[in-house]
């Protein structure tokens, strides 16, 4: 629990950092490097590929959903196509910010799931923080915040 506690300490570091706008001009080559194990997270997940699952999150991830519910590792590849599976997942407004071997994603994510015999959508932000072991992003933490669906259009 302490390197999860230490993963959340550094993130409001390096979201000060952001928040107060120290930012070079283009993407480092490690929030390069971040955003590319993020796509492959999100290929994963799709695919319900265990063996890059594994190996894209760490071994103490924790993943929480829009409704609060959390994950470790284990049990959030075990739900996957049992009690929840992801038909798609559209990211956009995706930012990163890296500060030595942690960074921070986050992005408005759109989440077409099947959950409990139903199809949903759901609109969220994410926010994910990645740690950099044995010269490898993984994901560290995940949090999902549901956001309100769109009002319907005016006729």
């Amino acid at each position: 629990m302490s390197k999860v506690f230490a993963a959340c300490a550094s993130f409001v570091v390096v979201g000060l950092f952001a928040a107060a706008g120290v930012r070079a001009s283009a993407p480092s080559a490690a929030e390069k490097d971040v955003s590319k194990a993020n796509a492959e997270l999100v290929t994963a997940v799709l695919k319900r590929d265990a063996s890059a699952l594994d190996r894209l999150m760490a071994d103490d991830l924790l993943y929480v959903h829009g409704d609060g519910q959390q994950r470790g590792k284990k049990a959030f590849i075990e739900e996957l196509g049992k009690h929840l599976t992801y038909n798609g997942i559209e990211l956009s407004d995706e930012k990163v910010r890296a500060a030595g071997d942690l960074a921070v994603l986050s992005a408005r994510a759109k989440f077409k799931v099947f959950e409990h015999g139903h199809d949903a959508e759901k609109l969220t932000h994410i926010t994910r923080v990645f740690t950099k072991k044995s010269g490898k992003w993984q994901l560290s933490m995940h949090q999902a915040t549901l956001l309100p669906a769109p009002a319907p259009a005016k006729k």
